[in-house]
């Protein structure tokens, strides 16, 4: 992709999602060339990026909006229009169609729409009951918040990070919890069985039941209402069929990539939005960074990993930015090339009689006055090495 930039033409940079990793390439490219770009984010959520690492935090009661919000770069030519979900993409017309109509045309179009909750495949969970929430989102961490005020029980389904944080933050807030992790320790892919074993002991002393090796196998929900009342637990269980009772259900069992867009649109999708070491999709207009994307390398689902994403990607974006540099009128280069050309009197040499003569007009005394510069025979520039040596000799022999 050639990215032309004429006299304030600018190359137009549509960014979807405006997360943790799609508004830091915003600020990754404009740090590097700012003027060369128009650039247009489209975020489906209505809020200012924030931190999404930091939910749980909000689950807890220790943070608040302000607190998780990141700061955004206001800069000219980048617009950044949040709630505008993007529905669609026409590759062959480069344009992008948001959830209200309005299409956006685009140079280069760069995916950062991360990750959705995964939902386990459990009877009672499609759609989700009254009660169910999923930890993704400021809407979820509020969602979760408001119906911890009138729980009297709740079950975390998913003991990795996020499920001890969210675990953590509702008995925080004087809520009995139980948290049902399928491993036979919590946080296994941080810590060995020994160190799990330590922290469910500390999470037990701080009001979380944790029930490892347990898998639900259903949630229940009530005919009337058509919210959760309970969780069928499978494997390791006191009883067999054994119901927690809960009436907030939260899942933290990790993520998918958000791909759904760049399927629809054709572009090669597996686990994520498959790209290559430039992060290029298989159109060469489209690129995919953060969690949504499927590098060569492969992805562990940090957010260091998409920030670098983020700074490669900016890097080269700005490397095909050609820049032209203004041209001459062709009247000034007709006149530059055809007028005489400018002369300078040939070097003063040592013996020459001519230098002090004063200048006479007329074409054949130029030619007289330039045979007559130095004393020594004149030298063409066909004459071979072994001659001009030889003539320097015989002059430096006169002297």
């Amino acid at each position: 992709m050639n990215v032309r930039t004429q006299s304030r033409v600018r190359s137009r940079v549509i960014v979807v999602g405006n997360g943790m990793v799609g508004s830091r390439f915003v600020d990754d490219l404009l740090q590097r060339d700012g003027d060369s770009f128009e650039i247009t984010v489209l975020g489906a959520e209505e809020y200012e990026p924030y931190n999404r690492v930091l939910l749980s935090d909000v689950v807890a009661g220790r943070a608040d909006v302000a607190t998780i919000t990141l700061p955004s770069q206001q800069a000219a030519h980048t617009a950044v229009r949040r709630g505008a979900a993007v529905v669609g993409i026409d590759r062959d017309a480069r344009c992008v169609m948001t959830d209200d109509g309005s299409l956006h045309p685009y140079d280069a179009l760069v995916l950062a729409t991360g990750s959705a909750a995964r939902v386990p495949d459990v009877p009672g969970l499609a759609p989700l009951p009254g009660g169910v929430h999923a930890l993704r989102t400021l809407d979820d961490a509020r969602e979760i918040v408001a119906a911890s005020m009138n729980a009297r029980s709740a079950v975390v389904v998913g003991g990795g990070v996020l499920g001890v944080e969210a675990a953590l933050g509702l008995a925080r807030r004087g809520v009995p919890v139980t948290l049902v992790h399928g491993a036979d320790a919590l946080m296994e892919r941080q810590l060995d069985d020994g160190a799990g074993g330590v922290l469910a002991g500390e999470l037990a002393g701080l009001g979380v039941t944790c029930r490892t090796g347990a898998r639900p196998s259903q949630v229940l929900v009530g005919d009337e209402d058509g919210r959760v009342s309970g969780v069928r637990l499978d494997g390791r269980t006191n009883a067999p069929g054994e119901i927690v009772d809960a009436d907030l259900v939260v899942l933290a069992c990790g993520t998918v990539p958000e791909t759904q867009i760049a399927a629809q649109a054709g572009l090669a999708v597996e686990r994520g939005v498959v790209v290559g070491h430039d992060l290029s999709t298989d159109d060469p207009q489209i690129f995919a960074i953060g969690d949504c994307a499927q590098p060569p390398e492969g992805s562990q689902g940090l957010v260091a990993e998409g920030w670098d994403q983020s700074r490669r990607l900016a890097q080269h974006l700005v490397s095909l930015v050609v820049r032209q540099e203004p041209t001459e009128a062709p009247e000034a280069r007709t006149r530059s090339t055809t007028g005489p050309p400018r002369t300078r009197p040939p070097p003063r040499r040592r013996g020459s009689t001519c230098a002090s003569r004063a200048p006479r007009a007329g074409r054949a005394w130029r030619r007289a006055s330039v045979r007559r510069w130095s004393r020594a025979p004149p030298v063409t520039r066909a004459s071979p090495p072994a001659e001009r040596t030889s003539s320097r000799s015989r002059a430096r022999s006169r002297w």
